[in-house]
């Protein structure tokens, strides 16, 4: 799927992304070591993967921790209504909060109660307010001895998965529930900032978040995602698109398209037991959202068209886009065009009349229609003569519709389309402690760690080098991939997670000749210096781009002479090339600068990819959001 919450946080929004489905970020221990890895295990910390660093757990002493189930397909926390939570101290309204959006989906296993889903704190301290939904209600306090403002929802569905949205503008609030209107209330209250938040339990006034004994109106059922931007208000397009991705993560939209899926249906169409040729359409069940000129519409939209073989009868459809939700089909008969003076018609060409009689005259023997529109004679064994056209009636059908059926979907095996251009790519997994590491590339280069930078446990996917900031570095050897005289285009991507900054990395020839040069701190500053000191290429992403403590995207791009640098797939700074590069291939240093002085870095590396002779982004894209194949596309 393309659009995921991680397009909301490009632009250092702050907020809070809960991903059930990414069994990376869930744990079986408040302190995160033992990962859950299988379905039915309890979880006690789901890490944020808005890269706010908001993570919600709950003790190892609490008994009734929710669960991680699983079907294979969609993915869910059980919630057993006994006192099963998750909590969080960290602030997840902004400091000011005045625009918010909060959406998360969710399927109750009981029927009519209004237990607690999503809390967050409104207000600073114990004494605080809170933003609370119910199932049926959002209840909203600016304090705790400020008497609350309760909004009604449609009712809750029990039988299927709920998506609720909540979005507030700072003058108002829209909450919507399966996308039906539940209320606009422009009391100009704002949300204020607060430090807490729950899922699954309510907190009792006045109490804070850290005290078990004040939870309680436990919530029985399933949470599929949860999803808040705490420092602005979500715009149309993305709370149509974040509906979407919250209804395919749950099933309620079917299964989730993924690049290289196809979708087909096939049929016959038959008329009183008789094979017919018909035009069939196939329609989506669901409303879906779709940007019409700039507006966002919900609408069954047709997602694709056949002729049925007159034959046979037989009919196969493409579905638009690999479209693997619920479809009706309908075929249409063909009801022809209206009656016009004089016009010509050739053989096969039908005239439906003005007054409809369940009959379509089709054309037998070309001619012309008469001036007036004439009486038209139902008989279905003669042709008759109209003007100078010969013309017999047909029975029209009406439309016939099959449905809501699921289409047969196919998925091409994922791979990555230059895959065969990759010179280096370093996953960094393997046993936590190790301090070897492979390059998984066709090219399987020699990778040599100094002073034994080492693998841990806490991942962007799965485990990753840490560089403590004691000249700590790897080394690969050059060749022509590390030769940038030689590529028109290039693309050296990552994920890190800064903490204290340094020199990440350098390629050099030498003492003072020419090299590159990538410095980390609040932001990522990369440089081409050939021999002499001549500035080659310069970027600079532009303080406080690059947060410390927080899981981020980094590419560095070359299209023809154009440099770029994005941060989380946000295109931040662009150079063109001042002189031509050296002929050289220097080795590739990553955690050290280039002579072993000065700033060396610390932090996590995780995903080191370089592809020569490929710019993979020219412009804002959304980043990776798994590991990088190792495989190429048929």
């Amino acid at each position: 799927m393309a659009w995921t919450p991680s397009n909301l946080f490009t632009d250092q929004s702050e907020g809070l992304w809960l991903d059930i489905s990414d069994t990376s970020t869930l744990f079986q221990d408040a302190s995160a070591t033992v990962p859950v890895d299988s379905d039915d295990q309890e979880v006690r910390r789901i890490n944020d993967k808005s890269g706010s660093g908001k993570h919600f757990y709950c003790d190892d002493q609490e008994p009734n921790p929710p669960r991680y189930r699983t079907d294979g397909i969609r993915h869910w926390l059980d919630f057993n209504g006994i006192m099963a939570f998750m909590k969080t101290t960290s602030q997840i309204l902004g400091a000011s909060a005045h625009a918010i959006s909060i959406g998360f989906q969710t399927r109750s296993l009981q029927e009519g109660k209004q237990y607690d889903i999503v809390e967050f704190s409104t207000g600073g301290g114990t004494n605080g307010g809170r933003l609370l939904f119910y199932l049926g209600e959002l209840y909203y306090q600016t304090g705790s001895s400020v008497a609350p403002t309760r909004v009604p929802c449609i009712s809750p569905i029990t039988t299927n998965p709920t998506t609720t949205i909540a979005r507030f503008d700072g003058t108002g609030m829209s909450l919507k529930v399966n996308e039906l209107q539940a209320v606009v209330n422009s009391n100009n209250n704002y949300v204020a900032p607060g430090a807490g938040g729950l899922i699954g339990m309510e907190r009792k006034d006045a109490q804070g978040y850290d005290r078990l004994s004040q939870y309680y109106n436990g919530f029985y059922g399933k949470i599929f995602q949860v999803v808040a931007l705490s420092n602005r208000g979500l715009t149309d397009n993305e709370a149509a698109e974040l509906n979407t991705y919250l209804g395919y993560m749950s099933g309620a939209f079917g299964s989730i398209p993924t690049a290289g899926q196809t979708a087909k249906v096939s049929g016959v169409v038959q008329i009183d037991g008789t094979p017919a040729q018909r035009t069939v359409r196939a329609f989506g069940y669901d409303p879906t959202a779709h940007d019409l000129d700039g507006s966002t519409v919900n609408l069954s939209k047709s997602l694709g068209h056949s002729t049925s073989d007159s034959e046979t009868g037989d009919y196969t459809i493409d579905l638009l886009a690999g479209y693997g939700q619920e479809i009706f089909v309908v075929a249409f008969d063909d009801y022809g065009d209206a009656f016009i003076a004089e016009q010509a018609l050739a053989a096969g060409d039908r005239i439906h009349p003005t007054t409809p009689n369940g009959h379509v005259w089709e054309t037998t023997g070309a001619g012309a229609l008469p001036v007036d529109e004439p009486t038209w004679v139902v008989d279905t064994e003669t042709s008759q003569l109209y003007g100078t056209a010969s013309m017999i009636a047909r029975p029209f059908y009406r439309p016939m519709v099959h449905g809501p059926i699921m289409p047969e979907v196919s998925e091409a095996a994922p791979g990555d389309e230059h895959w065969d251009s990759v010179a280096l790519l370093l996953h960094f997994n393997g046993e936590v402690g190790a301090t070897e590491f492979v390059d998984s590339s066709t090219a399987a280069r020699n990778v040599t760690a100094v002073n034994a930078p080492a693998l841990i446990q806490d991942g962007r996917f799965f485990e990753a080098i840490e560089f403590e900031g004691t000249n700590q570095y790897i080394t690969i050897p050059g060749g022509p991939w590390t030769n940038l005289s030689q590529w028109t285009d290039y693309t050296l991507e990552f994920y890190i997670y800064n903490e204290n900054g340094g020199v990440f990395l350098t390629t050099n020839v030498g003492t003072g000749t020419y090299r590159t040069f990538m410095f980390i701190s609040d932001k990522v500053r990369f440089r081409i210096i050939s021999d002499g000191n001549a500035e080659v290429v310069e970027l600079d992403t532009g303080i406080n781009s690059l947060p410390s403590f927080a899981w981020k995207h980094v590419a560095i791009t070359k299209k023809g002479q154009l440099w770029r640098a994005f941060i989380d797939g946000q295109l931040l700074s662009e150079s063109l090339e001042a002189v031509a590069h050296q002929t050289i291939e220097p080795d590739m240093n990553i955690g050290i600068r280039r002579d072993g002085l000065a700033a060396p870095y610390s932090g996590r590396v995780e995903e080191f990819r370089v592809t020569p002779g490929v710019c993979r982004y020219e412009a804002d894209f959304v980043p990776p959001t798994a590991q990088f194949l190792e495989v190429g596309t048929a």
